[in-house]
């Protein structure tokens, strides 16, 4: 019988797990909704953990040799979160981090180098030896930096800054009125109820606008260029220079321009990689490493191929 391994990489959007084998082929594919504990609470993103598990595992397959979770904001936790699943988890070992050391090793393996993730949240993390440590990252009510969320409250704003007479006229209002079905000063109610990610799926208005050419627009995302590439230039100064740092999220991917703007915006010698892999394959690598096992040269080949062909478990809450 071959051995199980579970990698799950948890967001604050969405969840993405695997059931793998250590040749790279994945039995079973989930989707759950994202759990950031700063954003639901211990307990809720507790439980939310625990039904990802549930349904990766089966009567088949109900005990792993090893699971590596890359979970969102789990540093802020310290050990809460490995102490309080270590009982509930049916895996020999068990790993959790935060989400960045995964999008390293999804592009380069268990090596030194840096990640910045920007999707509903935007982090920074550098990776040498065993060691990480992270720049930016610290929550949505305190930073949040250039990230989907940020992106969609500030074209919120600029649409209540016009509805007051207090900003200038911009498409974004429009826009957002077209999206949503109705101004945004009368879906503030829905805005507060459905939260962060909602707000965060705002974030393609704000480039609808720049195509066009709306001035609001381009400032927005020339303040949030600048910084993010703050992230990118502090991460310089303690790496001492050149580095390779590993691109990935949502906005990145669906936002092309947006990479560019920052690759324009720092040093040539910083080495941006934009990822072709999903976190949750870093999370796989991460997970036999810890399990001792080298990756066979076919194995992200056979992944990928799984990855998108299988058909996707989805739970939505």
């Amino acid at each position: 019988m071959p051995d199980y391994f579970i990698a799950l990489d948890v967001g604050g959007t969405k969840s993405d797990g695997v059931l793998f084998t250590p040749d790279g082929h994945i039995l079973r594919h989930i989707i759950t909704p994202g759990a950031n504990p700063l954003d639901l609470g211990f307990d809720a993103a507790m439980e939310r953990y625990l039904q990802s598990i549930r349904l990766l595992l089966s009567k088949d397959v109900s005990r792993v040799k090893g699971m590596y979770a890359g979970i969102a904001a789990a540093m802020y936790l310290g050990d809460k979160l490995p102490h309080a699943l270590r009982p509930l988890i049916p895996a020999d070992r068990l790993r959790i981090e935060t989400d960045g050391p995964a999008l390293i090793s999804a592009m380069l393996g268990h090596r030194d180098g840096a990640s910045l993730i920007c999707g509903t949240g935007s982090s920074l993390t550098i990776r040498k030896g065993d060691q990480y440590d992270m720049i930016g990252g610290w929550g949505y009510l305190i930073d949040g930096c250039a990230s989907g969320f940020i992106l969609g409250k500030r074209a919120v704003l600029a649409a209540v800054r016009e509805h007051d007479g207090r900003g200038e006229k911009t498409l974004i209002t429009k826009l957002l009125h077209d999206r949503i079905g109705e101004p945004v000063a009368d879906h503030i109610e829905t805005l507060y109820s459905r939260g962060r990610p909602y707000i965060a799926s705002f974030a393609g208005v704000i480039f609808d606008a720049l195509r066009q050419g709306d001035p609001v627009a381009e400032k927005i995302v020339r303040e949030c260029i600048a910084d993010l590439a703050e992230l990118v230039l502090t991460a310089y100064r303690r790496l001492g220079g050149a580095y390779t740092l590993v691109l990935n999220g949502g906005i990145f991917q669906a936002f092309p321009e947006y990479v560019q703007l920052l690759k324009d915006s720092v040093p040539k010698d910083v080495e941006m990689i934009d990822s072709d892999a999903p976190p949750v394959f870093g999370c796989a690598v991460e997970c036999l490493w810890d399990a001792g096992i080298d990756l066979t040269p076919s194995f992200k080949k056979t992944f990928m191929e799984d990855y998108r062909t299988l058909p996707v478990l989805r739970y939505k809450g």
